[in-house]
Protein backbone atom coordinates (compact mmCIF):
# COMPACT_ATOMS: atom_id res chain seq x y z
CA UNK A 1 0.00 0.00 0.00
CA UNK A 2 1.63 3.12 -1.22
CA UNK A 3 1.08 6.04 1.24
CA UNK A 4 -1.29 7.93 -1.31
CA UNK A 5 -3.83 5.13 -1.37
CA UNK A 6 -4.65 4.65 2.02
CA UNK A 7 -8.34 4.73 2.91
CA UNK A 8 -10.77 3.28 5.47
CA UNK A 9 -12.02 0.92 3.48
CA UNK A 10 -8.57 -0.69 2.91
CA UNK A 11 -8.11 -0.89 6.36
CA UNK A 12 -11.16 -2.54 7.01
CA UNK A 13 -10.21 -5.06 3.61
CA UNK A 14 -7.15 -6.35 6.26
CA UNK A 15 -9.19 -7.06 8.37
CA UNK A 16 -12.22 -8.13 6.99
CA UNK A 17 -12.37 -11.78 8.24
CA UNK A 18 -12.21 -10.64 11.81
CA UNK A 19 -15.18 -7.94 11.49
CA UNK A 20 -16.99 -10.44 10.13
CA UNK A 21 -17.21 -11.94 13.19
CA UNK A 22 -17.31 -9.25 15.51
CA UNK A 23 -19.93 -6.61 15.45
CA UNK A 24 -18.48 -4.12 17.67
CA UNK A 25 -15.38 -3.97 15.59
CA UNK A 26 -17.72 -3.21 12.83
CA UNK A 27 -19.23 -0.28 14.29
CA UNK A 28 -16.16 0.99 15.42
CA UNK A 29 -15.04 0.95 11.40
CA UNK A 30 -18.01 2.85 10.64
CA UNK A 31 -17.66 5.35 13.26
CA UNK A 32 -14.01 5.36 12.33
CA UNK A 33 -15.18 6.23 9.09
CA UNK A 34 -17.12 8.75 9.98
CA UNK A 35 -14.54 10.79 11.97
CA UNK A 36 -12.67 9.84 8.16
CA UNK A 37 -14.42 11.42 5.86
CA UNK A 38 -15.01 14.55 8.63
CA UNK A 39 -11.59 15.20 9.42
CA UNK A 40 -8.74 13.82 7.40
CA UNK A 41 -8.45 17.38 5.62
CA UNK A 42 -8.18 19.38 8.80
CA UNK A 43 -5.60 16.41 10.34
CA UNK A 44 -3.54 16.14 6.36
CA UNK A 45 -3.16 20.10 7.00
CA UNK A 46 -2.02 19.64 10.57
CA UNK A 47 0.43 16.72 9.21
CA UNK A 48 1.95 18.81 6.19
CA UNK A 49 2.32 21.81 8.86
CA UNK A 50 4.47 19.97 10.50
CA UNK A 51 6.32 17.96 7.77
CA UNK A 52 6.43 20.39 5.01
CA UNK A 53 6.24 17.07 2.80
CA UNK A 54 3.75 15.75 0.94
CA UNK A 55 4.73 12.21 1.04
CA UNK A 56 5.26 12.83 5.35
CA UNK A 57 2.32 14.12 5.78
CA UNK A 58 0.27 11.60 3.83
CA UNK A 59 2.59 8.55 6.11
CA UNK A 60 1.30 10.36 8.88
CA UNK A 61 -2.22 10.63 8.03
CA UNK A 62 -2.29 6.79 7.42
CA UNK A 63 -0.92 6.00 10.60
CA UNK A 64 -3.03 8.65 12.22
CA UNK A 65 -6.06 7.04 11.55
CA UNK A 66 -4.60 3.08 12.16
CA UNK A 67 -3.72 4.33 15.54
CA UNK A 68 -7.27 5.65 15.80
CA UNK A 69 -8.60 2.18 15.10
CA UNK A 70 -6.57 0.67 17.95
CA UNK A 71 -7.62 2.89 20.59
CA UNK A 72 -11.08 3.05 18.79
CA UNK A 73 -11.50 -1.39 20.25
CA UNK A 74 -9.98 -0.21 23.60
CA UNK A 75 -12.16 2.75 24.34
CA UNK A 76 -14.67 2.78 27.79
CA UNK A 77 -16.51 5.93 26.60
CA UNK A 78 -17.65 7.82 23.92
CA UNK A 79 -15.11 10.15 22.03
CA UNK A 80 -17.22 13.85 22.81
CA UNK A 81 -14.59 15.71 20.31
CA UNK A 82 -13.66 13.43 17.63
CA UNK A 83 -11.19 16.71 15.56
CA UNK A 84 -9.28 17.07 19.04
CA UNK A 85 -8.89 13.25 20.20
CA UNK A 86 -8.05 12.80 15.65
CA UNK A 87 -5.36 15.78 15.75
CA UNK A 88 -3.83 14.80 19.48
CA UNK A 89 -3.12 11.68 17.72
CA UNK A 90 -2.11 13.02 14.96
CA UNK A 91 0.16 15.29 17.06
CA UNK A 92 1.69 12.86 19.19
CA UNK A 93 2.76 10.52 15.51
CA UNK A 94 4.56 13.49 14.57
CA UNK A 95 6.43 14.35 17.88
CA UNK A 96 7.75 10.74 17.63
CA UNK A 97 8.32 10.68 13.79
CA UNK A 98 10.62 14.40 14.22
CA UNK A 99 12.18 12.62 17.48
CA UNK A 100 13.77 9.37 15.33
CA UNK A 101 14.26 12.08 12.57
CA UNK A 102 16.61 13.99 15.38
CA UNK A 103 17.95 10.67 16.50
CA UNK A 104 18.95 10.01 12.86
CA UNK A 105 20.52 13.31 12.14
CA UNK A 106 22.46 13.24 15.77
CA UNK A 107 23.79 9.50 14.34
CA UNK A 108 24.73 10.92 10.94
CA UNK A 109 26.78 13.64 12.78
CA UNK A 110 28.84 11.68 15.06
CA UNK A 111 29.48 8.96 12.07
CA UNK A 112 30.83 12.55 9.86
CA UNK A 113 32.72 13.33 12.90
CA UNK A 114 34.42 10.41 13.51
CA UNK A 115 34.96 9.86 9.68
CA UNK A 116 36.29 13.82 9.19
CA UNK A 117 38.87 12.55 12.33
CA UNK A 118 40.23 10.30 9.97
CA UNK A 119 40.35 11.85 7.07
CA UNK A 120 38.08 9.32 5.05
CA UNK A 121 34.61 10.48 5.33
CA UNK A 122 31.87 10.41 2.05
CA UNK A 123 29.71 13.47 1.74
CA UNK A 124 27.50 10.66 -0.43
CA UNK A 125 26.44 9.30 2.57
CA UNK A 126 25.87 12.66 4.90
CA UNK A 127 22.35 13.91 5.44
CA UNK A 128 21.51 15.74 2.51
CA UNK A 129 21.50 18.99 4.18
CA UNK A 130 24.37 19.07 5.92
CA UNK A 131 26.61 17.84 3.56
CA UNK A 132 25.01 21.08 1.13
CA UNK A 133 25.99 23.61 3.82
CA UNK A 134 29.54 22.02 4.22
CA UNK A 135 29.62 22.59 0.71
CA UNK A 136 28.86 26.08 0.23
CA UNK A 137 31.40 26.84 2.92
CA UNK A 138 34.21 25.24 1.37
CA UNK A 139 33.47 26.88 -1.59
CA UNK A 140 32.95 30.66 0.36
CA UNK A 141 35.74 30.09 2.54
CA UNK A 142 39.10 27.88 0.51
CA UNK A 143 40.83 28.40 -2.33
CA UNK A 144 39.50 26.51 -6.11
CA UNK A 145 42.48 24.34 -4.99
CA UNK A 146 41.60 23.32 -1.67
CA UNK A 147 38.10 23.07 -2.86
CA UNK A 148 39.21 20.27 -5.38
CA UNK A 149 41.16 18.71 -3.45
CA UNK A 150 38.30 18.03 -0.64
CA UNK A 151 35.55 16.81 -3.19
CA UNK A 152 37.88 14.58 -4.81
CA UNK A 153 38.83 13.35 -1.09
CA UNK A 154 35.47 13.35 0.43
CA UNK A 155 33.19 12.76 -2.15
CA UNK A 156 34.82 10.88 -4.72
CA UNK A 157 36.40 9.43 -2.23
CA UNK A 158 39.73 9.35 -3.48
CA UNK A 159 43.18 8.15 -2.11
CA UNK A 160 46.03 10.89 -2.29
CA UNK A 161 47.90 9.47 -5.09
CA UNK A 162 44.50 9.64 -7.44
CA UNK A 163 44.09 13.38 -6.21
CA UNK A 164 47.49 13.70 -7.07
CA UNK A 165 47.41 12.55 -10.10
CA UNK A 166 43.97 13.98 -10.96
CA UNK A 167 45.24 17.67 -10.05
CA UNK A 168 48.83 17.13 -10.71
CA UNK A 169 49.68 18.56 -7.30
CA UNK A 170 52.35 17.18 -5.12
CA UNK A 171 51.04 14.51 -2.73
CA UNK A 172 52.73 16.46 0.38
CA UNK A 173 50.42 19.66 -0.53
CA UNK A 174 47.31 17.39 -0.82
CA UNK A 175 48.40 16.34 2.88
CA UNK A 176 48.80 19.48 4.23
CA UNK A 177 45.25 21.07 2.11
CA UNK A 178 43.08 18.27 3.34
CA UNK A 179 44.51 18.57 7.14
CA UNK A 180 44.01 22.78 7.13
CA UNK A 181 40.76 22.37 5.62
CA UNK A 182 39.47 18.99 7.92
CA UNK A 183 40.26 20.86 10.94
CA UNK A 184 37.97 23.63 9.73
CA UNK A 185 35.12 21.56 8.96
CA UNK A 186 35.07 19.86 12.37
CA UNK A 187 35.47 23.21 14.30
CA UNK A 188 32.14 24.53 12.27
CA UNK A 189 29.85 21.78 11.87
CA UNK A 190 31.28 19.30 14.96
CA UNK A 191 32.79 21.04 17.27
CA UNK A 192 30.45 19.79 20.84
CA UNK A 193 31.74 23.51 21.83
CA UNK A 194 29.54 25.54 19.17
CA UNK A 195 32.37 27.23 18.23
CA UNK A 196 32.92 28.89 14.84
CA UNK A 197 36.27 28.30 12.93
CA UNK A 198 37.54 30.85 10.21
CA UNK A 199 38.25 29.39 6.97
CA UNK A 200 41.98 28.72 6.07
CA UNK A 201 43.17 29.88 2.62
CA UNK A 202 45.95 27.84 1.10
CA UNK A 203 47.47 27.35 -2.12
CA UNK A 204 48.89 24.40 -3.81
Amino acid sequence: MTTNSFSIAHLQSMTKPRLNRDTAKRRNFDELNSYYQAHRREVMAYALYFTRNDEDAHDALQETFCLAMENLTRKEQEIENPRAWLLRIARNVLLRKQDRARQEALLWKKKAEDGFKNSNFSLQVLDGVLAQSITEYIRREFSEPMQEVFILRHYHEMNLAEIAEVTELPVTSIHRMLGNITADVQTRFFSHTGETGQGRVAGG
